[in-house]
């Protein structure tokens, strides 16, 4: 059993008809009892391992594991030099909708919004959820140009999309801002320099009027921790 549901079962099976001796069955009964607790041992181990990775709000990956996947990710790309690139999505104006609506209704949209971006992207992607309204995806063996249309298509699906209350936002509907960057364009091409690069150029759509794709650089884009009220 694990969590008091049945799990599995031990089959011993005889090629002569007689019954079973009962020093047998007890050792088939000791054996079944070590396979169910080694099983229900691997099974908890699996369930907290996912908890440790996984956000409890959308099940996406949680920021923990999306950074180790990344620095894998970013040693394979040079090592076999392999273009990788990353995007950093923010919902704009969020918390003017939690503060209209409240939290319990904000947190369904980012359940909705999390759905949607599953869908809009390949098996290979990393997607998780980076804190609060933001998401960020790792896009494998994509370079600058793919990686902007793959954007353009989340950004579609989310301004498309048909979310209550989404009508009483500054935009007439729910948007979200992206951030674009490739490794090809660091001179030190580290995870944390990709991140970097990729937030800045969210907070530069930000700048621009937000719901729109952002692949350059701008100088007056205010820093992360400089970021303007209801982003």
């Amino acid at each position: 059993l694990y969590a008091g549901l049945p799990i599995g079962q031990l089959v011993a099976y005889s090629f002569t008809r007689r019954d079973w001796p009962e020093h047998q069955v007890a050792l088939l009964v000791r054996i079944g009892r070590v396979l169910a607790l080694t099983w229900d041992r691997v099974l908890r181990f699996r369930e907290t391992l996912r908890i440790a990775l996984e956000d409890g709000l959308t099940g996406l990956y949680n920021r923990r594991y999306f950074n180790e996947t990344l620095a894998r990710e970013v040693a394979r790309a040079r090592r076999y030099d392999v273009p990788i690139c990353v995007l950093m999505l923010d919902i704009d104006h969020f918390k003017r909708y939690n503060d209209t609506f409240g939290h319990l209704v904000g947190d369904e949209v980012l359940r909705r919004v999390a759905r949607l971006l599953t869908h809009s992207l390949r098996k290979s992607d990393v997607l998780a959820r980076y804190g609060g309204e933001e998401f960020i995806v790792l896009l494998p063996e994509t370079g600058l140009g793919d990686a902007k249309e793959v954007a353009e298509k989340i950004r579609k699906a989310i301004e498309g999309a048909v979310i209550p209350g989404s009508e009483s936002q500054p935009m007439g509907k729910l948007t979200i801002s992206v951030g674009v960057a490739a490794m090809s364009e660091l001179s030190e091409p580290t995870p944390q320099a990709l991140v970097e690069r990729a937030d800045a150029r969210l907070y530069d759509a930000k700048a621009r009027g937000r719901n729109q794709v952002s692949t350059t650089d701008s100088t007056d884009v205010p820093a992360p921790s400089a970021a303007p009220p209801d982003a």
